[in-house]
């Protein structure tokens, strides 16, 4: 795989991934519209706002596990479909739907990519620390060829 299609399957997923929740986050705002004090307003946002913490924290897992966000925002996308039964224009699932499905199908091309070794001249390497010791990594001894 070429450095450019991987950078692009590492970093699309996540920059879709925000994008995506400001867009769910979005919808929250439509508390402010509603009558009542200003507390409860505040109080409905932060209700509102539940499916953004939940992707946030979704998001800043995946970020270093790609195969969590494979799975949970492909899971997200089924479940709307599910809790929604069907009753939704057909719009709204392409909007909603469709991003999440496709994000978890870049975390999962993310992660596959990252399972294969690259080969050439490359090779894996194993880092280590004295026990007990802070300080500088000690690698393994070069082999000669």
């Amino acid at each position: 795989m070429t450095r450019g299609a991987r950078s692009f399957l590492y970093w699309m997923p996540r920059l879709l991934g925000i994008g995506l929740t400001v867009f769910v986050g979005l919808f929250a705002l439509d508390v402010f519209d509603l009558p009542g004090r200003w507390w409860q307003a505040i109080l409905a946002l932060l209700v509102h706002l539940l499916p953004v913490y939940v992707l946030v924290i979704i998001l800043v897992i995946a970020w270093r596990r790609p195969w969590v966000g494979a799975i949970f925002f492909s899971l997200f996308a089924v479940v709307y479909l599910v809790a929604t039964g069907g009753q939704q224009h057909w719009t709204a699932y392409l909007l909603l739907c469709g991003p999440l499905l496709l994000d978890g199908l870049l975390f999962l091309g993310d992660w596959l990519a990252g399972r294969k070794q690259v080969g050439g001249s490359a090779r894996s390497v194993n880092v280590t620390r004295p026990a007990g010791k802070k300080g500088r990594l000690h690698l393994p001894p070069r082999r000669r060829r």
